[in-house]
C-alpha cells in the first residue's frame, strides 16, 4: 500500500519546515481527498493542470485562513509552481488505485488548452516569475498572486 511507501519516504523526502508547508502539517490522505475533488470535478484534469490548481487552492485557502489545505510546499518548476515530489506523490495515490493516468492523443499540441492557459498565468506571476528554477515558493507571498487577487475581489 502507498501510504505506508509514503510514510517511509515522507521523512526523507519531504520538508517538515511549517511555514514552507503554509502552517499545516502534510497529511497524505488529506492530499488525496483534495485531488480527489479535482478529479471529480474538473474535466480534463491534466498533470500540470492539477499542480497548478493545487497550488491555487493552498495559496488562496492561506490568505484567507492563514494555513494551507494540503500542507505541500511548491517550488518553482519550468512550467510553473508545483508541489514538492510531485511525480512521487502522484505516483503514491496511483499505487493506492485512488488516481489512474491515460494516454491522451491531440491533433496538433501536446497539452491540454487549458493547462497551457492557466500555467501561462502562473508564469505571469511574480511569486513565479522572479525566482530561479528551483527555489521554494513562499506562502507568505499568496497575496500577491494576481489570480487569488481576483478570487478575493481585490
Amino acid at each position: 500500500m502507498a501510504v505506508k511507501a509514503y510514510e517511509d519516504a515522507e521523512g526523507v523526502a519531504f520538508s517538515r519546515d511549517q511555514v514552507s508547508r503554509g502552517f499545516r502539517p502534510f497529511e497524505y490522505r488529506r492530499f488525496a481527498q483534495v485531488v480527489a475533488r479535482f478529479a471529480i470535478s474538473v474535466p480534463n484534469l491534466f498533470k500540470t493542470k492539477l499542480a497548478k490548481l493545487l497550488w491555487l487552492c493552498d495559496f488562496y485557502y492561506y490568505t484567507k485562513n492563514g494555513e494551507s489545505i494540503t500542507g505541500l510546499v511548491y517550488f518553482r518548476l519550468p512550467y510553473g509552481p508545483a508541489p514538492d515530489q510531485y511525480n512521487l506523490l502522484l505516483g503514491f495515490l496511483e499505487s493506492d488505485g485512488l488516481i489512474s493516468f491515460a494516454p491522451h492523443e491531440f491533433e496538433s499540441y501536446g497539452g491540454d488548452t487549458s493547462s497551457k492557459e492557466l500555467s501561462d498565468r502562473s508564469h505571469l506571476e511574480s511569486v513565479w516569475r522572479d525566482r530561479p528554477d528551483g527555489d521554494r515558493l513562499p506562502y507568505s507571498e499568496a497575496l500577491s498572486v494576481k489570480m487569488i487577487q481576483a478570487l478575493l475581489g481585490s
